[in-house]
């Protein structure tokens, strides 16, 4: 049994095979192309990090006051570490403690 085949099924099915394979080749060369240019460019990042803030609205009141808060707090700190130096030296120059300055040292 022999089965008939037209030319033009042969002819139709050779075009088919050569389409698929240039779409594959052009396909293949596109990549190699996009691959090469992405590594010749400098990358570039897109801020995300700055999406979040731009998307809401900016509660200035809250941002005033968590930022006042902030200042006080190391202000408060500040001063008192500072104030508890002074009082410890004015307590240890009342009890008449020797005191020693460093021109007095390089004078003699």
């Amino acid at each position: 049994m022999t089965l008939l085949v037209s030319p033009a099924r042969i002819e139709f099915q050779e075009n088919c095979k050569q389409i698929t394979g240039n779409m594959f080749g052009e396909h293949t060369y596109r990549r190699y192309l996009q691959g090469s240019t992405q590594k010749l460019e400098p990358i570039k990042i897109a801020p995300t990090s700055m999406v979040p803030i731009a998307s809401t609205q900016l509660n200035t009141t809250a941002l005033i006051g968590w930022t006042c808060l902030g200042v006080g707090l190391i202000s408060f700190t500040v001063l008192g570490a500072l104030s508890l130096f002074h009082l410890a030296e004015r307590k240890r120059y009342q009890n008449g403690a020797i005191l020693i300055g460093v021109t007095d040292c390089l004078s003699d």
